[in-house]
């Protein structure tokens, strides 16, 4: 966003810190709610961001093969929105470039679906955030009772199947979770794909808030960035100033 100072002598135009950042420093920022322009729009959605994200990936990917970061303060969204902003992401990721995710006060739902499909390696919480999963819902607005029931079908197929497989993929949610709620499965049963499923599956099956740490043990995120960590200094790092004047 551009800001207009009047001064004696005419008009100085001023860049926002954010904008700075999200060229210069490679920065999109995830705030508010994950939401498409198909959707009405919130005052904490504006314009569109789904949208503008993966616009943001793809432009940022011709520029240079620097590391991409995720700056994520958000309360999630639609699930059909964090496919594509997943999707995207992915092609990004094939393409040889890193995308650093960090949340920075709260990833839930779709958000921590982000949060999690960074880099592994890179995808970071700071000390005093949450992260939020659960299985989600898949709202397909008015429909006949006919119509939903297949819907319904369709999204139980394909949206959780997919999520899972993310999630199986990227984390170590079957470990946490089989650690944490009693499940006491063997290391050969946890072996089998039929079990983790249902580990993950019975993870979902509710609401589940993480403190940073336990985001870290459960394997959505890699570190704990504590105050004074050299890694968030990197993160908003200015690569170039672009050739802006600084007034």
């Amino acid at each position: 966003m551009l800001r207009e100072w009047k001064k004696e002598g005419g008009t100085v135009t001023l860049v926002d810190d954010w904008n700075i950042l999200y060229r210069d420093a490679r920065i999109i920022s995830l705030f508010g709610i994950v939401v498409s322009s198909n959707r009405v729009l919130s005052p904490q959605s504006i314009p569109c961001i789904t949208e503008n994200i993966i616009a943001e990936l793809m432009l940022l990917i011709q520029e240079s093969h620097d590391p991409i970061k995720i700056v994520i303060n958000n309360i999630g969204g639609g699930v059909n929105d964090g496919f594509a902003i997943n999707q995207a992401m992915e092609h990004v990721k094939v393409k040889g470039i890193e995308i650093w995710t960090i949340n920075i006060c709260q990833a839930a739902s779709m958000a921590a679906m982000i949060l999690m499909m960074g880099t592994k390696g890179r995808r970071y919480v700071l000390n005093n955030t949450i992260t939020h999963l659960h299985s989600g819902t898949t709202n397909p607005g008015e429909a006949r009772p006919e119509d939903l029931d297949s819907f319904m079908k369709f999204a139980e197929k394909h949206f959780r199947a997919t999520f899972h497989k993310w999630l199986l993929e990227n984390t170590k949610l079957p470990e946490y979770w089989n650690r944490t709620s009693g499940a006491e499965y063997s290391e050969d049963q946890l072996a089998k794909p039929a079990i983790r499923l249902k580990l993950v599956q019975d993870f979902l099956h509710g609401e589940r808030y993480l403190v940073a740490s336990e985001a870290v043990e459960a394997g959505i995120a890699d570190k704990v960035l504590m105050p004074g960590d050299p890694i968030i200094d990197e993160i908003y790092k200015v690569l170039s100033i672009g050739g802006r004047t600084n007034v």
